[in-house]
């Protein structure tokens, strides 16, 4: 059996239809084109045994039927599976005749799978109240943490990354749907939630999984500079925060897409916009690129996040990350030429009068929107132009480190505010309405560590998590929400233990790891994997990936064995028992002097009080 795509009916040209960009259509990769996917199935004394159709819940089925020759003890059924862009049919189906030739040496294949598994779980653990059962909520979360990274290991090398909304999994869910039905489905990526199923890898030291998403990038990298030089006749590559597999924008955030789903070009008229300069002048101009969807219009800046994941895989092994330099080179330089591009355009230069960008049109997430100076973004560049200077000889030319130094002197500084009497990091310097509920303004906690336990300004990041959000639902367990990673880093015990209960405790399904929906799906990728960071940043964090804090936010009532990764190749162990480590190994064994404390002393923790010893 097999689906060839109709290459007359395909979501990518009626994509670049609708975004005006038919001018570059033959410079654009396809996927595709040709995409052909199925597979063949056969069994030793096997016969055909005709066909059946049924309905399974609300989806009727075609079934074919084997029948064995002879009576027997044991059955055994192959079935083989291929996807290719293939030329023709004919071609595909000789490639999948090949792979189901029956001449793989089954042993040896179970072998090498046994020998994986094994691998994987002896790279990292974490083992909570070991001798408990299902009854103690520590070796609950513990067990859950384990089951939920094995479901991350079922799609390790992935030609495309495991998606936030159930991966290869799913469950029979509401009426009227398909058996293989997912809310945000089809070949759309979002990237503020793909990327917390791949940030836990890295303290896990998973590396080699991470690729599937760093590859993803990669291939889409020339349609997303072909995209940014047609609108805006400047270099850089544009990912847009909902982006086709093909790194295009999903149709819906472009421009609305009717119910005939007719896919037709936007007018100049329907791509006008209201800005503002610095003067407070209104302003309309016609803007074919920008992103009409009102929660992710104007949203490019979690590319950043995967380019420091990238930058990190170096840092924590030493891998070269050569072949993706093209790809975190672009995207950053987009935001340096982007907003120079608006600055010409709004107020006739390209810097404000102390020489900075005015990272304008912008937004901090899909919280803060029409936003001057988000903080995300701010973070995110002098995080990533840093990281960039401080790459290895042979990775940036004199010329390149001349040009990212000039550039991060141009970034803007991390925008403050007070609220309710306290000193607080800012979600962006400016901004005209609230559309979501996260708290971006706590990015520069995590994942861009401008803030938190060993760094300046600790109190005001604490005070910040305390104060500094406008609503209450921005604080929340389920699903993207990272609120405990940012307590573990800022050293909150009390709650960076009660969120983390309420993240990885059982889901009350079958299987306890299948949590959601969330505000996306169940099982919740980005759930589980937020989980999974605020547990690991609970048990090690370092400070500038040098200096190591073991066990910095973690409750003495729980004990602990785990095995976890940090930056320079180093592997730390450690059991833990009433707050107190022992039986501690680094790995290699100079890393241990590169111990310190978690200290509290110049700040005011929430009680209970939290100093760990």
């Amino acid at each position: 059996w097999y689906h060839r795509n109709n290459n007359d009916q395909l979501v990518f040209d009626k994509c670049i239809t609708q975004q005006n960009l038919s001018e570059i259509r033959k410079e654009l990769w396809n996927p595709q084109k040709n995409l052909t996917f199925g597979g063949s199935m056969r069994g030793s004394n096997m016969s055909f045994a005709g066909t059946v159709e049924g309905k399974y819940r609300y989806t009727k089925f075609k079934g074919w039927k084997f029948k064995s020759t002879a009576p027997n003890n044991q059955h055994q059924i192959d079935i083989s599976l291929h996807i290719d862009q293939a030329e023709t049919v004919a071609g595909w189906k000789k490639q999948l005749a090949k792979m189901s030739s029956g001449k793989t040496d089954r042993l040896a294949t179970w072998q090498k799978n046994l020998d994986w598994w094994k691998s994987y779980w002896d790279r990292s653990h974490i083992v909570i109240n070991s001798g408990e059962s299902e009854g103690d909520i520590g070796w609950q979360i513990g067990r859950n943490y384990q089951l939920f990274r094995y479901m991350l290991g079922c799609n390790a090398y992935g030609k495309y990354p495991t998606k936030f909304n159930g991966s290869l999994f799913t469950y029979d869910n509401r009426e009227g749907s398909t058996p293989d039905y997912r809310r945000w489905g089809g070949g759309s990526f979002t990237a503020q939630n793909q990327r917390l199923v791949y940030w836990p890898m890295l303290k896990s030291g998973d590396f080699d999984m991470m690729h599937s998403q760093f590859n993803y990038y990669l291939r889409m990298l020339k349609n997303a500079e072909l995209r940014t030089k047609t609108y805006w006749n400047h270099p850089g590559a544009s990912f847009a925060e909902q982006i086709e597999n093909f790194g295009l924008p999903i149709a819906s955030t472009y421009y609305h897409v009717p119910r005939n789903l007719k896919f037709t070009p936007r007018t100049d008229k329907q791509s006008t916009r209201k800005l503002k300069n610095e003067k407070g002048e209104t302003i309309e101009v016609t803007d074919k690129g920008y992103l009409t969807n009102p929660w992710t219009g104007d949203q490019y800046d979690t590319i950043l996040e995967f380019c420091l994941m990238i930058l990190d895989v170096e840092k924590y092994t030493g891998q070269d990350i050569s072949r993706y330099m093209p790809l975190i080179e672009s995207s950053v330089t987009f935001f340096d030429e982007h907003y120079r591009y608006w600055g010409n355009k709004l107020n006739a230069r390209p810097l404000d009068k102390n020489g900075k960008l005015i990272l304008y049109p912008s937004t901090a997430c899909e919280t803060y929107k029409m936003a001057i100076n988000p903080t995300p973004l701010i973070a995110g560049l002098q995080t990533i132009l840093t990281r960039i200077l401080e790459l290895p000889k042979g990775y940036i030319s004199k010329e390149k480190q001349a040009y990212y130094r000039t550039f991060l002197n141009t970034v803007p500084p991390i925008p403050f505010r007070e609220m309710r009497g306290h000193k607080v990091i800012a979600p962006a310097a400016h901004f005209e309405k609230i559309m979501n509920y996260e708290i971006p303004q706590l990015y520069a906690v995590y994942p861009f560590d401008l803030f938190g336990l060993g760094k300046p300004g600790l109190e005001i990041a604490i005070n910040t998590w305390k104060y500094g959000v406008e609503n209450a639902n921005q604080k929340n367990h389920t699903s993207w929400h990272q609120d405990g990673i940012f307590c573990a880093r800022l050293g909150l015990l009390a709650e960076a233990q009660r969120i983390t209960i309420k993240k990885l405790n059982d889901s009350g399904r079958r299987f306890p790891a299948f949590w959601g929906p969330g505000h996306d799906w169940t099982p919740d990728h980005n759930w589980g994997g937020s989980g999974m960071i605020g547990l690991q940043e609970m048990l090690l964090q370092t400070t500038n990936g040098k200096d190591i804090r073991i066990l910095p936010t973690w409750p003495k009532e729980w004990t602990v064995d785990f095995k976890l990764h940090a930056p320079y190749k180093t592997v730390i162990e450690a059991k833990a028992k009433n707050g107190k480590t022992f039986d501690v190994k680094v790995s290699p064994s100079s890393r241990a002097d590169d111990i310190v404390k978690a200290e509290f002393s110049k700040c005011k923790p929430t009680r209970p009080p939290c100093t760990i010893k």
